[in-house]
């Protein structure tokens, strides 16, 4: 409990205000509300510009990673209603990996990374979502099972 108070909680709703069929449009818009959460202004356009020519799985953990260099607190990110991208299987399956590739980067090397961890919570199969279990989220880390209430 105390390394979710010392830490920055972004909380990500994917509700019908976004638009989520689109996988870019996604990740620039999880990007966005980032950096819009923890008050940062914007990152430079010459990073942008470095970062242009990579896909755009690449360019979003590019992204992340120059976020969390700029933090000092841990970042968890809660994403909320991740069920709501399933029916958008070409959708899922790329923000789906590009978070599973977010998990993978912490044991790496670079120390920021380890300032990163999310919760998705959601109501429905997750295997659903990915057709490859290397690419899926949902079977890393510890899963809890709400009761009905």
């Amino acid at each position: 409990m105390k390394y979710l108070l010392d830490s920055n909680i972004i909380i990500y709703y994917l509700n019908g205000e976004k638009k989520i069929d689109d996988f870019i449009e996604q990740y620039k818009a999880v990007s966005a509300y980032i950096l819009d959460e923890l008050s940062i202004v914007a990152l430079e356009e010459n990073f942008i510009q470095k970062i242009s020519h990579f896909s755009p799985k690449r360019r979003a953990e590019k992204y992340m990673s120059k976020i969390l260099s700029l933090v000092d607190k841990p970042i968890v990110l809660l994403i909320d209603e991740a069920d709501r991208l399933f029916e958008y299987k070409s959708v899922s399956s790329d923000f789906f990996g590009m978070l599973r590739a977010w998990n993978d980067s912490k044991p790496s090397s670079n120390q920021d990374w380890k300032k990163f961890n999310m919760i998705l919570s959601y109501s429905s199969d997750a295997s659903l979502a990915i057709d490859n279990p290397n690419q899926s989220p949902f079977n890393t880390g510890l899963k809890v099972k709400l009761e009905t209430f």
